[in-house]
């Protein structure tokens, strides 16, 4: 019932007798071909992605298993098919949004960083420079408290800790940071 949905189908009944290819792009049948005679030799078909051709004539991207069994004594193909266009545009969405998030921070005239577990993982250009540093890549991994001047550690502490547990951004303020030289920098 679901893939007759998934198809633009009003029941099951209207999918019997119908072959795998009727729901195959002509152009990507002689692949479909060659996977299909693949399973029933009893090769494992893995996860793919391919489009299937709806009623309507539209594409739907689905991710396809297939596996061979027996079925009154003849091999049969049983197809697992999961409709993820919805996934797919959600995944192309966030690699959008972290593609823009990324040009912003690696243009922006601050410094600034990400840091997660105690460890930096995110330094733009402006933060490495403000630092002593000549490539963003010499602070991923160290120690967040590291590069925070010795009596300032406390406080940053502090003000980590209330922002975990509040959720919400933390105030601005000042502090001064550990320079690659071993200087300060405020």
């Amino acid at each position: 019932r679901a893939v007759a949905t998934m198809l633009g189908y009003s029941s099951t009944d209207e999918l019997v007798g119908k072959t795998v290819l009727d729901f195959v792009p002509l152009d990507e049948r002689p692949r479909i071909v060659q996977r299909i005679a693949g399973v029933m030799q009893g090769r494992a078909a893995g996860l793919m992605e391919e489009n299937f051709v709806r009623r309507d004539g539209s594409l739907v991207l689905v991710e396809v298993q297939a596996a061979s069994f027996s079925w009154h004594g003849k091999t049969a193909v049983q197809v697992m098919v999961r409709d993820i266009g919805a996934r797919k545009q959600a995944e192309k969405q966030m690699q959008e949004a972290a593609e823009q998030y990324r040009r912003l921070t690696e243009l922006s005239p601050d410094g600034i960083a990400v840091h997660q577990d105690g460890r930096v993982v995110l330094v733009n250009p402006a933060g490495a420079r403000t630092l002593g540093y000549s490539e963003p890549a010499e602070l991923v991994g160290r120690p967040v408290l590291e590069l925070v001047h010795p009596d300032d550690r406390l406080r940053v502490i502090e003000r980590i800790s209330r922002t975990l547990k509040e959720g919400r951004p933390g105030e601005m303020n000042e502090e001064r940071f550990v320079r690659k030289d071993g200087s300060f920098v405020p």
